[in-house]
Formats: structure tokens, sequence, C-alpha cells
């Protein structure tokens, strides 16, 4: 019940409930809180109901528990003061609750409770639902009669956090200002958005107005992921344009050069619409030729040279446990072709500068259209993205980010966004650089640091008593939060009780930066016997799974440690 007021032992609540039974009575224990202990993870104040006054709706305490503020009324109401009656009687029960021992403790109709060292955190719950039919109670290992309980971890509370942008203060004016807002924006679920009413874009792989390596052009290609399947033949150059501006030597304008790709689906994933340069292309224009390698080589040398190398630029470089039974500013500059070089005889090849030269991307909606082996009816791609502040990757630098999913409630519209080639070098890859098998008090295991890569001869052992709930692995990079959820796990481990059957344990995956944690929930401990651990970042045939990718660039993890993206991490290991 709301407090409305306190004075002394005296505490006005804003209802006593229905009866003695369902309400409050004489002798019951009672927690006062607010919001600020709650949050804080903070216990309230435990005292004991002395009188009732139902008139008043006045509860007399035993003892005048500390006024939750200086205010005249003792209570700040916007902090949601409250009165919360505890269950707990008898000589066990005191003003700090009831002490927990090793000793199993009665609660009623024989259900009795047993815990664990600890240590506990403010807020751990446990539930333990009884079956009348039964006359049991549900606790892992679920026998009946159920004799030998299983302990359990606490259920909650669990606290999650995201980032939901980032401010900047400023000295002067002492305020402060939001550089970048890191909320997803999406549509309310009424709007006819992200339905079968048109196809949408829901992600790139590159960041609008910020650098994408050369390599990782070639490589990967420029991919966009849909919310449904297009058909395969509604992709081409026409319907997926691609283009490259630099600027013309013979006036003061601009000029674009549209480059004649590989329009194509991924064969993993059909909703991605992939646009890859093709080995060698060569368009002329009325100022010169511009190869292929010439746009994708931004750091050759001698500008305004006749040849140029193949070669693309960017290089690759402690928990408690309970058992319980029953008795914006662009840097990157467009490039510049060099005018001595078209006056020469021939055909001249232009290359790029140094710095950064800006692709746009155009993804036609209207001539793009749904797969009619997939969808019965024929959409197409609301692909209109809006705009909206960032910051590029290296965190300072102002960019126009774009808002997904795509759409404006149109049938169709284009997709449009635009990147800088060739400004940084390719990540390293992201690998998993160790691993350790840890306890509730976050103690290594036996098997010490594990350094990947594992040969499969190489038996990672530690003991079953060791209490070892969780996986901490360790990555090279910070990893995209994302890739790595409970619901759709990338991370899984798997007890092997004998080919080729696998039994996957239950656990929630715990992202921060660069480590994620593998958290046991069922069971709550590693066991006697042979595991395997899975970090997925290749699609098996026929199936698409959820995999682990880096933060920046949402590149693959490089599982097989072969300094490419893609392959499976396989650990096996042994609780003896």
């Amino acid at each position: 019940t709301a407090i409305e007021k306190m004075s002394g032992k005296d505490i006005t609540v804003h209802d006593l409930g229905p009866d003695d039974v369902l309400g409050f009575a004489s002798g019951q224990w009672v927690e006062i809180t607010d919001d600020r202990t709650e949050l804080n993870g903070q216990p309230g104040q435990l005292a004991q109901i002395d009188a009732v006054n139902s008139s008043l709706r006045r509860v007399t305490l035993k003892g005048a528990p500390l006024p939750l503020t200086s205010s005249a009324d003792g209570v700040d109401r916007t902090l949601h003061p409250k009165m919360r009656r505890w269950e707990q009687a008898g000589v066990t029960a005191t003003a700090f609750g009831v002490a927990t021992t090793a000793a199993w403790l009665p609660l009623e109709d024989g259900v009795e409770v047993q815990f664990s060292a600890g240590p506990f955190a403010t807020g751990d719950y446990w539930t333990i639902p009884a079956r009348t039919a039964t006359g049991e109670i549900e606790w892992p290992p679920f026998s009946i009669p159920n004799s030998t309980p299983v302990a359990q971890p606490p259920r909650g509370i669990r606290h999650h956090f995201c980032r939901l942008g980032i401010l900047t203060f400023d000295a002067e004016k002492k305020g402060w200002t939001v550089t970048d807002d890191c909320r997803s924006i999406f549509p309310p679920l009424t709007e006819p958005c992200c339905t079968n009413d048109a196809l949408h874009v829901m992600s790139t792989n590159w960041t609008n107005d910020d650098l994408f390596p050369a390599a990782s052009l070639n490589k990967e290609g420029l991919r966009i992921r849909l919310d449904g399947i297009p058909d395969l033949d509604s992709l081409s150059s026409d319907s997926v344009e691609v283009s490259v501006e630099t600027k013309d030597p013979n006036s003061i304008g601009l000029l674009r050069v549209y480059l004649n790709g590989i329009v194509s689906r991924d064969p993993a994933d059909s909703r991605v619409i992939v646009w890859m340069p093709p080995v060698e292309a060569t368009t002329t224009g009325t100022t010169g030729t511009l190869t292929h390698n010439a746009i994708l080589s931004p750091n050759a040398a001698n500008v305004g040279a006749s040849t140029v190398s193949n070669a693309a630029a960017g290089s690759t470089a402690n928990a408690p446990s309970v058992v319980v039974k029953r008795s914006k500013k662009k840097t990157a500059a467009a490039s510049e072709m060099s005018a001595a070089a078209l006056a020469s005889s021939g055909p001249v090849v232009r290359v790029a500068p140094a710095s950064a030269i800006r692709l746009l991307v155009k993804l036609k909606g209207h001539f793009v259209w749904s797969d009619p082996r997939v969808a019965p009816r024929r959409v197409f791609v609301d692909g209109q993205a809006f705009g909206g502040p960032g910051l590029r990757a290296d965190g300072k630098t102002a960019r126009t980010a774009l808002t997904f999913p795509s759409g404006a409630r149109a049938k169709a519209s284009d997709f449009e966004s635009w990147v800088f080639i060739g400004g940084r070098a390719a990540p390293t890859p992201l690998q998993v650089t160790n691993i350790r098998f840890l306890n509730a008090n976050m103690a290594n295991s036996s098997a010490g640091d594990i350094k990947p890569p594992v040969a499969a001869t190489q038996n990672v052992l530690f003991k079953a008593g060791e209490g070892i709930r969780l996986v901490e692995l360790t990555f090279s990079r910070n990893v995209l939060a994302t890739s790595v959820v409970a619901a759709t796990p990338s991370i899984i481990v798997e007890q092997d009780v004998g080919k080729p059957t696998r039994l996957r344990l239950v656990a929630d995956l715990q992202p921060a930066a660069n480590i994620v944690r593998v958290v046991l929930r069922d069971p709550a401990f590693f066991a006697a016997g042979k595991f395997v651990l899975t970090c997925f970042a290749t699609n098996l045939a026929g199936a698409v799974l959820p995999t682990v990718k880096a933060e920046d660039d949402q590149s693959l993890l490089d599982g097989d440690y072969d300094n490419q993206a893609g392959g499976n991490l396989v650990l096996s290991f042994t609780a003896v």
C-alpha cells in the first residue's frame, strides 16, 4: 500500500486491504521503502505492526522508523513510498528479517527452504509453485516425491541497460547537449510500416556518411538487408545504382560515374541484396577512362598515370543458491583528378588521391519487388530512410545517420545512402583471445586461461566440484550486443551425451564491450560430463542462425582463425 504520511510510530497509508487476512493486522512485519532504495538495490526498513486503525487508515508500529525524506510528511510521493507486508512470524522474525542458515527453515504446510552461504543481494528471489493435485512443489529435478532437490540460483532481479545517447558538456554554457541519439527508432505497430504492404530496408553493411575500407568492399561488396525476399529478376545495375563522385577538371562541378557492378542475393540469406564490383570494369566518359581498380585503390601513387596496380587499398591486417523441498562536419574530401593527365594523349586512367572518395548508393524502390514464390502479392521497396545526427567511427566527426527500418508509408520509394571508400584500413578480424571458466565467486577454474585457437586434440579439463557456472569469452574487439542475445543465441553450450545427441544447456548471454559471459541457468553448474562450446559465425546449409559480429563494422567472428571473417569457434571441454 502507498504511504501518505509518516509521523513517529504512526504511518498513514492509502488503504489497509479488505480484511485482516488479506490486509494488515497487529503482529505482522512490514517493510518501508521507496523508489530511491529499490533502484539503488538497498533493503527497506523492517518494522512490526502494533495496532491498526481502519477508520483513520493508520498503522502504528512498535518502533519509529526513520522518515524517508526530511519533508513534514516524512515522504516524497514522487518516489512512490510504500509499505509491503512480509510473511514472517514467530521468534525467528526480527527487524533484520529471518536469519539464513545451512539448516532447513520451515515456511508453511511442510514446505522447507535451505540457503547456501551466499552472498545474497537485495532483490534476489525464487518462486516455489505448489500443486494441490500432487501435494508437491515444482522444483528441480521435478520428481515425485521430490526427495533430492537441486540448489538453484536466484531467478532475479535482472537489470538490463542500454545506451540512450551521448551527451557533451559545454563548460562555458554550463549545460549538456545531445550529440548522438543512440535509440533505435521504429514506427508504431499500428502504422502500416514493416508489413506485407511493402519491403523495407532493415540495415546495410556500411555506415552512412562514414568510412568503409576498400578491401572490405572488394571482399564483401555492398549489402542491403530487407525485411522480405526480393525477386532476383528485379535486381540489376539499373535497380541497384552505385556511382562514384569526383571533381570534373573541366568545370567547377562534380563528375558522377556509374559503376556496372554485379547484383545478386546472398545465398545464405535471400533477404540480403549484394552489389559486388566486377573483377575488372572500365567506364569511359567524355573526360577520360575510369577503371574499377582506380576507384577502389585510392591510395595508389602517381595521380594521372596511365596504369594502376590491381591491388586494392586497405590492409587486412559470486551468486547464492537455494534448495527448496517439501518435509556533423565532413572531413573526407571528394577526390580530384589531374588536369595534366587528361591533357596527355590516349586513354587515361583516373586515379583517386590518398583521400577517400565517395560512393553513392540508390536502391530504386519502384523497380525492386518481392519474390512471387514467397509473397502471393507483389509489393515494392519503401526505402525512404530519414537522416539524423550521428558520429563517425572516430567518435568525433559529425555525420548524417540513417534511421532503420526505412519507410514513409508509401507503396514504393527509393533508398539512398553514401559512403567514403579507402579512408581507413580494414580492422583486424574479430577473434576470441581468451576463455575462462568461472565459479559463483568469479574465480577461475583449474583449467586456467584458455588461449585459442585450441587444437581438437587438446583436452580442457576442470573439476565438477569447482561449481563452475559461467564461461567468459574475451574478444579482440567489441562485440555487437544484439548479436549475442539469449532469445536467439549465437553462443551455446551443449552437453555431449553420446553421438549424435547433444543436450543444450539453458544459459543467459551477458555482453559488455569485448567480453561476453555465458551464465548457466539450467543446470546451475557444470556437473561431471563432456561439453561443447560453440560460437556461430557460419550458417549451416538450410538454416539461418544468429552469428557473432563486431560492433564497429558488424563483421563476422573469425572462429577458425584464418584471419578471415566467418568460421565457427568450437571448444570441447570436460568436467571430471
